[in-house]
């Protein structure tokens, strides 16, 4: 594929996601601190939203979010301003977050992001009524990957207390990644290529990784145009380990496609979200 198809596609996936968030239903309104800058300097993408339950207490256990899109698209507004609120529609704040993006953005570079956002909260979080012993994450796809990574960062940043994880479609080592044919994603080699060039760090693989340490995880995806391949090969990591673990994969004949649970025109995705709630409830 030449840049200029690479950048045709890319181009044609920001379109699909801007109809797709036309076009879903608006939740419900909640307050929102916009725009809060996570590292003091001009960039845009060091940026992210909290979101807040209708209820008011003086501290909430909250979720921190990382959208998707390949490390190389989409942000925290729209349709994922859309998923943010809905999460936010339990017990739970939202930390709804912007990274930077390939190829503008290194892998490094997101990984600095993460640890900026926690030293973030760790200095800030209770001025924002932030619980930051009962702090959660959640992310799909690209953002599953930098979900699942965050764990390995938070030990740094006490009294910052990770207690589970919800991954969404997620991928979790880029080399099983590329070599899974089930994966029909359609721009999977190009997409690693923006990040990593040709050369994909080995301690990038979060399946190599897990410890018996490791916090609890939600794992979904879908058989049907996803990456369930690699739900799979993460709950056996984390069975391996004897962490605790919930794997839920829609079969190939509901025909959910890659990251349905962002809409709400799926009647699978309001399962997904009590799903994740109840997951997390556990730990609380």
């Amino acid at each position: 594929m030449t840049d200029t198809q690479l950048q045709a596609m890319l181009s044609f996936l920001e379109t699909s996601t801007k109809k797709a968030y036309e076009e879903d239903e608006v939740p419900k309104d909640k307050k929102i601190i916009e725009d809060l800058k996570y590292l003091d300097d001009q960039d845009s993408m060091h940026t992210l939203d909290v979101i807040y339950p209708d209820y008011k207490q003086d501290t909430y256990p909250f979720i921190i979010y990382i959208h998707g899109g390949g490390f190389c698209m989409h942000h925290k507004n729209e349709i994922y301003r859309h998923h943010a609120l809905r999460l936010a529609n339990d017990v739970f704040a939202v930390v709804n977050i912007n990274y930077r993006l390939a190829p503008k953005a290194s892998y490094q570079d997101m990984i600095d992001d993460l640890h900026a956002v926690l030293s973030y909260l760790q200095h800030g979080g209770r001025q924002l009524h932030l619980d930051l012993n009962r702090m959660f994450v959640a992310g799909d796809s690209s953002g599953a990957y930098l979900a699942s990574y965050l764990p390995f960062l938070v030990q740094s940043y006490t009294p910052l207390d990770m207690k589970g994880i919800a991954c969404c479609c997620g991928l979790f080592d880029f080399d099983t990644f590329l070599q899974d044919n089930t994966c029909k994603f359609p721009i999977k080699k190009e997409m690693l290529h923006l990040l990593f060039q040709d050369d994909i760090p080995k301690a990038s693989s979060i399946l190599s990784k897990i410890t018996p340490s490791y916090p609890p995880v939600y794992l979904m995806d879908s058989a049907y145009q996803s990456f369930s391949g690699e739900a799979k090969r993460m709950k056996a990591a984390l069975d391996k380990h004897a962490v605790s673990n919930t794997l839920n994969i829609f079969p190939k004949e509901e025909k959910l496609p890659h990251n349905f649970q962002l809409l709400w025109k799926y009647p699978q995705s309001a399962m997904v979200l009590e799903t994740i709630f109840d997951f997390f409830h556990q730990y609380l």
